[in-house]
């Protein structure tokens, strides 16, 4: 029949036997020398104590099953708290091991977001160049513009100011419209301690 339990309790159960049947062996040998003791006993020799040394025996073989029995206890305990510190130990690893895949996957989404971030603003960034470009191109052009205006404007005025002939208009002036040049009781002096053009608003006091 196959035994069904721990390979602990296996081995308990083995040497339960075992002691049990050393117990039987040693009852069987002391009963046989008791015996043997007894048969052989003379006449006028002093009777063996012989109940005094089966006790002594059987408190010593105790007393060693005893110990036998406290050290597998401790054997057991001692086993028990080194699978408990093993255990403890692997519980620790993993945990271990998971903060730091923690750590891993923050780390791996830092990058990640820094990395979108650097993205977008290089993005921008060539975006805003481009703009600048374009308007500085646009300036560009609207200055030469107004260089060409300039141009076009003062040639023109070139153009005005020698069409016009002054010896016409005085002619004009004189002959057409009458008029003359002003006489000494038509001038009024006015000083100014300024060299900016006077504008008359008004008659002056004579």
């Amino acid at each position: 029949m196959r035994y069904r339990g721990t390979a602990n309790e296996y081995r308990e159960m083995r040497s339960s036997a075992a002691g049990r049947n050393r117990s039987a062996r040693s009852a069987s040998e002391r009963s046989y020398s008791a015996r043997v003791r007894r048969s052989t006993y003379v006449y006028g020799d002093v009777v063996p104590d012989t109940d005094d040394d089966e006790e002594r025996e059987l408190e010593e073989r105790r007393r060693r099953e005893r110990a036998a029995e406290e050290r597998k206890r401790r054997e057991m305990e001692l086993r028990r708290e080194q699978r408990a510190r093993r255990e403890e130990e692997m519980r620790l690893e993993e945990e271990e091991r998971r903060r730091e895949a923690a750590a891993s996957r923050a780390s791996v989404a830092a990058v990640a977001v820094m990395l979108v971030f650097l993205t977008v603003s290089i993005i921008g960034y060539v975006r805003l160049m481009s703009q600048v470009t374009v308007s500085q191109n646009h300036i560009s052009d609207l200055t030469t513009q107004i260089e060409d205006l300039k141009t076009k404007n003062d040639q023109r005025l070139e153009e005005i100011n020698s069409s016009i002939s002054l010896a016409e208009i005085k002619e004009i002036a004189i002959g057409e419209l009458g008029m003359k040049y002003a006489d000494s009781s038509q001038i009024v002096t006015y000083n100014s301690q300024s060299d900016d053009y006077v504008h008359q608003v008004i008659e002056a006091d004579k």
